[in-house]
């Protein structure tokens, strides 16, 4: 009898993206993989990437050289930049939404609340060990990343009760309308 393992959340999320944009390099499509990204690192999946993640990458894009190009740039650099937002802070949308909506959609285990809340203990964790620490560097890095799961937990609450819970309306507000004379 042949058991399977079901996949990691980063699987499904690749799969997802796969399916989604196919063989193309567009621009929205290299924000829909930015994105994808960073959500699945808010919520702590980090496999190795030279061992698991690209290979996988090959394996999906394998006709389309390029996207998987451009799918590899794209994860290596959130994992490189130093908030899981990357060097850009605007909201157009939580990065959130898919890998939520995976979770939910596969029956994965734990859920998006316990992900967040299980970076955010590990994230608490190492501060309070580095604040005992002689090396500044250190203390800094983790206070970043608890900086980050606050920053998850924030659009936890946007994905999961809207701007307005977030106590202002709009979090991309337009320019206000110039008057007419």
């Amino acid at each position: 009898m042949k058991t399977t393992l079901a996949k990691p959340l980063w699987q499904h999320g690749l799969d997802r993206l796969a399916k989604d944009i196919g063989g193309s390099t567009h621009q929205l499509d290299r924000s829909r993989a930015r994105k994808l990204a960073r959500g699945l690192r808010m919520l702590g999946e980090r496999p190795p990437y030279q061992d698991e993640v690209s290979p996988y990458i090959g394996r999906l894009w394998k006709d389309w050289p390029w996207t998987a190009s451009m799918v590899r740039e794209i994860w290596r650099s959130v994992e490189r930049a130093k908030t899981s937002l990357g060097r850009d802070r605007h909201w157009n949308g939580t990065p959130l939404y898919i890998p939520d909506m995976l979770i939910e959609e596969h029956g994965l285990r734990p859920r998006t609340e316990h992900r967040l809340a299980a970076v955010a203990r590990d994230a608490v964790d190492a501060l309070i060990e580095a604040s005992q620490e002689a090396d500044t560097d250190v203390y800094l890095e983790r206070k970043r990343q608890l900086a980050e799961a606050l920053v998850a937990v924030h659009h936890l609450r946007f994905l999961r009760q809207g701007s307005g819970a977030l106590g202002f309306q709009d979090l991309n507000p337009q320019p206000a309308p110039r008057p007419r004379w």
